[in-house]
């Protein structure tokens, strides 16, 4: 059986063996994902995190903000790499927040956040 964080699947304690999916945000993603550990995982359950991105369409340049389309692309390529890192440092916090909660890596290989 599996469930998701926010109650769209709730109909009682998951089993072992149950997966529980997380969809996590920048803002909240720590909290949400507390909650699905201490009130949807069991033991043997296994936690699968996503982490919802979608990169921005303007860029912030000396104050202001510039659509990606006006702009140089490698200047664009390069603002989204370091939002790509951003995103695998909020990854790494939401892998911790697991193995100390529940003793598991939920992690995926950066390739699969492409």
């Amino acid at each position: 059986m599996e469930r998701g964080a926010g109650g769209a699947h709730r109909q009682g304690s998951p089993a072992a063996g149950d997966r529980v999916f997380v969809a996590v945000d920048e803002v909240n993603g720590g909290s949400t994902l507390l909650w699905a550990l201490r009130n949807l995982a069991k033991e043997d359950t296994m936690i699968a995190v996503a982490h919802v991105h979608c990169p921005p369409q303007s860029i912030p340049v000396t104050g202001v903000q510039v659509h990606h389309t006006k702009m140089d692309p490698q200047v664009v390529d390069a603002y989204r790499k370091k939002e790509l890192v951003r995103v695998e440092q909020k990854l790494d916090e939401y892998d911790l927040i697991c193995r100390r909660q529940m003793g598991q890596k939920v992690r995926l290989p950066s390739s699969h956040l492409l």
